[in-house]
């Protein structure tokens, strides 16, 4: 009788895998950092004035409130250094509302 060679089975993609998920916990730390021109590292919870328990909705007031302030267009005058803080406080709001 022919014997059927069974398929073999690779472990490539679920080390992968594996390894694609340490990589992505990695990237959610507590204490997210931005490197901020001009200035040492600060944590996205301090772009935002805000405390490391801060709620989402603390964390959405925050927001509003700094990019209000920062807006290019209310700063006719200063609108690089506006428009450079905006962008700050826009990556800050864009990780800490998805975690």
């Amino acid at each position: 009788y022919r014997i059927m060679q069974r398929p073999r089975v690779t472990t490539r993609p679920l080390c992968f895998l594996v390894l694609c998920l340490i990589f992505l916990r990695s990237l959610q730390s507590h204490s997210p950092t931005i490197l901020v021109e001009g200035k040492s590292e600060m944590t996205y919870y301090q772009v935002l004035d805000l405390e490391q328990d801060a709620s989402i909705k603390d964390i959405k007031k925050a927001y509003r409130r700094l990019a209000v302030q920062h807006h290019p267009d209310r700063n006719l005058g200063n609108e690089e250094a506006a428009t450079i803080k905006f962008r700050e406080i826009s990556e800050a709001y864009e990780v800490l509302s998805d975690e």
